[in-house]
C-alpha cells in the first residue's frame, strides 16, 4: 500500500502540471490574437511625420497647421481689456 501512494502522487502532479501547461498555451493564443487587433497610436492616426509647421500624412497629404497662444488680459491695460471685450463679444476679434 505504501508504495501506491507515491504514484498516485505522480500521477496527479503531471495531470496538474499538463493542465497547468495547456493553459498557459491557450492564454497566450489569445494574447497573440489581441496583439493582432490592437494598434499603435501612429498606425491608427494618419500622421507620417511633423516638421516645423508641416503635417504629412500616410496618403501624401501635407497640412500646415499655426499654432495659437493664448493671451492673458490681466497684463493689459483697463482700455485695453473693454476693447477686447467688446470685440469678442461682437465676434470681430
Amino acid at each position: 500500500m505504501k508504495p501506491i501512494i507515491p504514484i498516485i502522487m505522480i500521477i496527479v502532479c503531471l495531470t496538474l502540471g499538463g493542465t497547468l501547461i495547456f493553459l498557459k498555451k491557450d492564454k497566450r493564443k489569445c494574447k497573440d490574437a489581441l496583439n493582432k487587433d490592437e494598434h499603435t497610436a501612429n498606425e491608427f492616426v494618419n500622421v507620417k511625420d511633423i516638421k516645423d509647421r508641416f503635417l504629412y500624412t500616410r496618403d501624401g497629404q501635407i497640412i500646415m497647421y499655426i499654432k495659437i497662444n493664448p493671451i492673458s488680459i490681466d497684463l493689459f491695460s483697463e482700455r485695453r481689456k473693454e476693447t477686447i471685450k467688446q470685440n469678442t463679444y461682437s465676434g470681430a476679434f
